[in-house]
């Protein structure tokens, strides 16, 4: 998988642009897939600052790694979290 294809993915989940970055840093505090010089990374960015980050050996493992992540933020109980219908309900 290459960030463009994750694009697609996150988009089809409908998780919200601004919950994460590729190439460059999430919006608000968020993870984020980083490329420097050939090196990919998954950030965890925090007010515009890298707070946390770890090595990936490629592009398509830095995209799985961030895409497991936000399954995991924003799937609960089978369903995504702030979609139209629960966002009623709440």
């Amino acid at each position: 998988m290459n960030s463009d294809e994750l694009m697609s993915i996150l988009e089809k989940l409908h998780i919200p642009r601004i919950a994460y970055g590729i190439r460059e840093l999430s919006a608000w505090d968020g993870f984020c897939i980083l490329e420097a010089e050939g090196q990919w990374s998954l950030a965890y960015s925090s007010r515009g600052k890298v707070t946390a980050s770890i090595h990936c050996e490629s592009e398509s493992q830095a995209c799985k790694l961030l895409l497991e992540k936000l399954k995991g933020e924003f799937f609960k109980d089978g369903g995504i979290l702030n979609t139209p219908e629960q966002m009623e309900r709440t």
